[in-house]
């Protein structure tokens, strides 16, 4: 689930579905239940947390996407911060630290549930072609 920081203050004058006001950088929570057409083109429907089943909207301008930043054990056993964007379904990728990879990496070592928590060492990047070697299987 996607993770929105507000761009600026949000009174309930402004948006009268909201249930207090909300402050600059004040976290919403992308809703991806159906909406049954409601919200706007240029909105997004968002909650309050992750397990709000009520939703209301607010114009895409106003929300900046946070990427997610997780933890990662390296093969010399030390903590490193790994800065991991959402998954896009649409295009099929996902961001690692700035690199844009296709969903059919993770898929070519059987599925992405299998390729959790195992050691991957990217060799090369070269013309739009990565090489990589999974440390855990060697």
């Amino acid at each position: 689930m996607k993770r929105y920081k507000l761009n600026r203050d949000i009174t309930k004058w402004e948006f009268s579905r909201l249930n207090r006001q909300l402050k600059k950088d004040d976290i919403v929570y992308e809703y991806t239940d159906n909406t049954y057409g409601s919200v706007l083109k240029d909105n997004l429907p968002v909650t309050y947390s992750i397990d709000d089943g009520l939703f209301f909207e607010l114009p895409k301008s106003m929300l900046i996407e946070i990427e997610e930043e997780r933890k990662i054990n390296t093969l010399d056993g030390n903590k490193h911060k790994l800065n991991i964007g959402p998954y896009d379904p649409d295009r099929d990728t996902i961001k690692i630290e700035g690199t844009i990879y296709s969903g059919d990496l993770f898929r070519a070592f059987s599925c992405f549930s299998d390729i959790v928590g195992q050691i991957l060492r990217i060799d090369k990047k070269e013309n739009g072609v990565i090489t990589v070697t999974n440390l855990s299987r060697s």
